[in-house]
C-alpha cells in the first residue's frame, strides 16, 4: 500500500539587506593623475555572496575633494534600493601631475621695474 502526502504550506522568509560598510571597494586608479580637472574613477563594489550590487540600482557613488591632489579626495558609496544598506568611503590616490623638462620653457632675464612682469 502506497501513501501520498499532499497539501500546501505557507512559509515566511526574512531577507536581510547586506551592509555596504562590509563590502570591498576597488578604485580604478589607471591614468588617475590630478591636474585641476575633476576625477571620477570607477569604483567596483564587491560583497560576500552571489548577488553583487549594481551601480545606480543598488548604490550610488559621490565624489569629494576630487579636483586637486590631496589626501582629502574621497569616493563615497551609498546603498539605494531594497537589497543593500549603509555606505563606505574609499580614498582616492592623488598623485600630482608630473612636471617634465619639456613642460618648462626658458624665461629670459627679468629686471625689477616696480611693475608686474608679464610673459609675452
Amino acid at each position: 500500500m502506497e501513501s501520498a502526502i499532499t497539501g500546501t504550506g505557507t512559509f515566511t522568509f526574512l531577507i536581510l539587506q547586506r551592509d555596504l560598510a562590509k563590502a570591498t571597494l576597488a578604485v580604478n586608479t589607471q591614468n588617475l593623475v590630478f591636474n585641476h580637472d575633476e576625477k571620477r574613477p570607477s569604483v567596483t563594489v564587491t560583497v560576500d555572496g552571489n548577488a553583487q550590487p549594481t551601480k545606480d540600482t543598488d548604490y550610488t557613488v559621490t565624489y569629494y575633494n576630487n579636483v586637486n591632489a590631496s589626501k582629502e579626495a574621497k569616493a563615497v558609496v551609498t546603498a539605494t534600493g531594497n537589497n543593500f544598506t549603509g555606505s563606505q568611503t574609499a580614498d582616492l590616490p592623488s598623485p600630482p601631475k608630473e612636471i617634465t623638462a619639456d613642460m618648462v620653457q626658458d624665461i629670459p632675464e627679468q629686471y625689477y621695474t616696480g611693475n608686474a612682469v608679464i610673459r609675452r
